[in-house]
């Protein structure tokens, strides 16, 4: 029986996005729980083609929950075609980052579209698109919205790691780096 967690060329396309995400968000949170000290949420998944969906998950990313935050949105445009969305709240619930991710190459999607309907939620932020892994076929963008969006947690994470531990020895310095790339070469979303 397959698992959220097993991938295979035919099932790229018929994956349950957020099922899938947010198993390895909790993954992740396991094996590295004293490097993410914020809460990490994985909204159901956004029908683009359903009116005001976008919005609902925007909005209950700013209500349902509180404090420093990361949320993750799976987005469905269609035809096999993922992309995602993270946002990142400190404290005072102000926005950090809000980023989302196309991992198709020569997609038509357009971002404008997507910034008014954020705007309407957030209206003093701007939406960016982040670099991705960028695969030339849809049928894989599932799963490069699932691995892309991992990536960015685990490069938000590590920033703040970073950043607050400015003052450690060039040696200590070093072994994060080398753990950091350990974590980011794992090349499978295992």
């Amino acid at each position: 029986m397959e698992t959220p967690t097993e991938f295979d060329n035919q099932s790229y396309q018929n994956i349950n996005v957020q099922e899938v995400l947010s198993c390895k968000v909790k993954k992740l949170r396991e094996q590295y729980s004293e490097r993410y000290s914020k809460s990490i949420h994985v909204l159901t998944a956004v029908d683009y083609s359903i009116d005001g969906q976008s919005e609902e998950r925007l909005r209950q990313a700013k209500t349902n929950y509180a404090g420093e935050r990361i949320i993750l949105i799976p987005y469905n445009l269609g035809d096999f075609h993922w992309i995602g969305v993270i946002i990142k709240f400190k404290v005072d619930e102000q926005i950090e980052l809000a980023e989302f991710i196309n991992p198709v190459k020569e997609s038509n999607f357009i971002p404008d579209k997507l910034q008014r309907k954020f705007r309407n939620v957030f209206p003093s932020t701007v939406l960016r698109s982040r670099v991705s892994q960028i695969y030339g076929d849809r049928q894989y963008s599932a799963f490069l919205t699932i691995k892309n969006l991992l990536k960015a947690v685990k490069e938000s994470e590590f920033a703040e790691i970073k950043s607050s531990n400015m003052n450690l020895s060039h040696i200590q310095v070093t072994d994060d780096r080398q753990r950091m790339n350990c974590l980011f070469e794992d090349q499978s979303l295992n």
